[in-house]
């Protein structure tokens, strides 16, 4: 995968890099193979009013009875260049997407 890093105006300590943007990518991509091999459903939300990503684990059980309890929420975690930004922001992803990659089936298991 090719990232281009944009240009911004922000100082460089600040910016959104392209690590932080594969790994909201890569997080997407793995809400979509949790949601359609597992019994979860995921979500992803990146709001970009403040620059935060939250993920979300629903069990099929709880959306087929309506009351979509999460399992599993990842919290809000805040991006540069919000003036909340995590100094830890790509530990939290890279720590979402392993959680994410850790209930998918085996490589060559049962899908």
């Amino acid at each position: 995968m090719s990232v281009i890093l944009l240009p911004s105006a922000q100082p460089k300590h600040q910016r959104l890099t392209s690590a932080h943007r594969c790994l909201i990518a890569r997080i997407q991509d793995l809400c979509i193979d949790v949601s359609q091999r597992t019994e979860f459903y995921a979500m992803s939300m990146y709001s970009g009013h403040v620059h935060t990503v939250s993920i979300s684990l629903y069990s099929r059980e709880s959306v087929e009875r309506g009351d979509y309890t999460s399992t599993w929420r990842s919290g809000e975690i805040y991006l540069p260049p919000s003036k909340n930004a995590q100094p830890d922001s790509l530990r939290q992803l890279t720590a979402a997407a392993e959680h994410l990659e850790g209930l998918l089936p085996p490589a060559g298991g049962a899908a």
